[in-house]
């Protein structure tokens, strides 16, 4: 090609990007914002202000976030404020009445159903924005900006994410906090004429619960997350009333049913729910609640008292047998009907004790799963505490003692336990330590779990595993108080 028309070429396109660089983009940008509503930037939004014929509710966003200052001042739903300015930014107009002051009554206009007005933190805020009514077709709605006299049809969803109540944007949170804080637990429950108070400690996160109250006792740490994690994952249904001096007895709160503590450390206030009565209508059934450090009464889901209210029984630790895995050398089990084994530790794991080079081949897994069920093995329930006879459990004999041992012999722990029927009714197993003064209950497809002979280990010709037993619901002794 001539030089000189290649220089001609490159001086076109240069020229032509020039064009689409300096005129389409801007002009494609100003297309783009004259289709939406208001134009703004979410992050520079800090107030929001909606005006109804009957209540006004304004939120300002400070550096601890968003606030709902009016008709109560509470705490804002940060998910629900930020989904309400995505809605206020992204709506799109979809067509432009012109020519129309004498008819903004039609379109619900004068006067309008709500106003939104925004502030933003340098000053520049957008025009308020009028809301009208939906069209009766078409699924839109009308609006109008104060700084132009024309209406605009938009999304019938604008304006129904625009019609809030104040429980809309409320934070609907109950208690605040992480659970690696927590260091203590207080759990009231006031039954009929009786009232036990619990108390759960640990003075950091690396060390497990103590129960301090109404004695000392192990605490269970499932059991104890579980409770933290209902409590943390409360959220209210409905506000009830926001009154200082209101009266709390046709809530039931004047005398609690259940108070939950949560205290997080020396610097931090504890935080208190009080559960009280229940509300009931033809959809849900709620209960009453309320924090005592807050005026406000609200209603949460009913479950939220199953979850809450657990009791001594279930919050003590009910391991049967601890020991230190990695000191245990060999895990002797003696069954009642002579089929034991004895498993040994060795450099590349556990193994079962043969007879023979015939005995057939380890189920390694299987040995493997074993040794992890023993560490730690518990009991769902405490049947009994002190004072009761072994025999009457069928566990004097017992039919099943595991004992574990350390490399020189010397005793790690041990079990003893017995499956059984009562009063012709299938029941969980009955486990305890070897003259230990607590009787737990373990679920058949747990016990089941410990409950082995030599065959489950091995692959032998002919030979079968002991079976699943079927888990039947089950009754077991009343626990002990």
């Amino acid at each position: 090609m001539n030089p000189r028309s290649t220089v001609l070429v490159l001086l076109v396109l240069a020229a032509l990007g020039a064009y689409v660089y300096w005129v389409e983009l801007p002009g494609d940008t100003q297309k783009t914002e004259d289709e939406r509503l208001l134009v703004l930037d979410e992050e520079a939004v800090t107030g929001i202000t909606l005006t109804f014929p009957d209540r006004k509710l304004v939120l300002a966003r400070s550096d601890d976030g968003w606030r709902l200052t009016e008709p109560v001042d509470a705490g804002a739903d940060a998910a629900a404020v930020k989904n309400l300015l995505h809605m206020i930014g992204g709506a799109k107009i979809t067509r432009t009445l012109e020519d129309v002051d004498d008819k903004l009554a039609s379109y619900g206009l004068e006067p309008p159903a709500a106003v939104l007005t925004l502030t933003t933190n340098d000053g520049t805020n957008p025009p308020a924005l009028s809301i009208g009514e939906a069209t009766s077709v078409g699924f839109s709605s009308y609006a109008q900006r104060s700084d132009d006299p024309n209406v605009y049809i938009t999304a019938a969803a604008f304006r129904s994410g625009m019609l809030k109540e104040a429980k809309d944007l409320r934070d609907k949170r109950v208690l605040l906090f992480e659970d690696q804080d927590v260091r203590r637990i207080g759990l009231v429950h006031a039954g009929e004429g009786e009232v036990e108070t619990l108390v759960l400690e640990r003075p950091d996160a690396s060390t497990d619960w103590q129960i301090t109250a109404p004695a000392t006792y192990p605490g269970d740490g499932s059991e104890t997350r579980a409770l933290l994690s209902s409590a943390r994952g409360i959220r209210i249904t409905d506000f009830v009333s926001d009154e200082a001096d209101v009266d709390l007895t046709p809530y039931g709160l004047d005398a609690p049913r259940l108070a939950l503590t949560i205290g997080t450390g020396e610097d931090d206030p504890p935080q208190t729910l009080v559960l009280g009565g229940a509300h009931v209508d033809e959809e849900k059934k709620e209960i009453y609640a309320k924090r005592t450090d807050s005026a406000a009464v609200y209603s949460i889901p009913e479950f939220a008292l199953k979850n809450l209210g657990k009791d001594l029984a279930t919050l003590r630790d009910k391991t049967v047998v601890r020991y230190d895995a990695d000191a245990a050398a060999t895990i002797e089990v003696t069954r009642v009907d002579g089929d034991g084994f004895t498993l040994v530790k060795g450099d590349d794991g556990w193994h079962i004790q043969t007879e023979g080079d015939d005995a057939g081949t380890e189920r390694a897994p299987t040995i493997s799963r074993f040794v992890d069920d023993l560490h730690g093995f518990k009991g769902n329930l405490i049947v009994r505490e002190g004072g009761f006879d072994p025999s009457t459990f069928r566990l004097n004999p017992p039919e099943l003692q595991i004992t574990i041992r350390d490399g020189e012999g010397n005793d790690l722990g041990a079990l003893i336990a017995s499956g059984g029927t009562v009063e012709g009714k299938d029941a969980i197993a009955y486990v305890m330590a070897p003259g230990g003064e607590i009787l737990y209950a373990a679920k058949p497809y747990v016990f089941q779990r410990i409950d082995k002979k030599a065959a489950d280990f091995l692959d032998t010709p002919g030979a079968a595993a002991t079976p699943m037993p079927a888990e039947a619901p089950t009754e077991p002794p009343t626990p002990a108080a």
